[in-house]
């Protein structure tokens, strides 16, 4: 409960600078919140299960949690080389107010 927590508190009160940090950081803590939870609903309750069953649905599901977490970092990380290394326009417009020919 920690974890879903403070991936709802970082969702509403964004953390971080950039956008595109909150964004990543809640992808992380909800990629890091399904591999526990995942792993703790998928274990064994009783003694009547296949464990064979059991394990192939845990490997699925906490590979695709982790996958969410590392794709998640690399968006970020691509994302941020994108903007370092390709900047956006400084100005969208210039305007010229220049005294000297607007008899002031």
């Amino acid at each position: 409960t920690l974890l879903v927590g403070y991936a709802g508190l970082q969702g509403r009160l964004w953390p971080w600078r950039t956008e595109l940090a909150n964004y990543a950081d809640l992808g992380m803590n909800l990629g890091l919140t399904l591999c526990i939870l995942g792993a703790a609903f998928l274990m064994p309750a009783s003694n009547h299960f296949d464990p064979e069953r059991s394990k192939d649905a845990l490997r699925g599901f906490v590979t695709s949690a982790v996958f969410l977490v590392l794709v998640s970092f690399a968006v970020a990380i691509s994302y941020a080389l994108y903007r370092r290394l390709c900047p956006s326009v400084a100005y969208g417009a210039f305007l010229c107010h220049h005294k000297g020919g607007a008899a002031a």
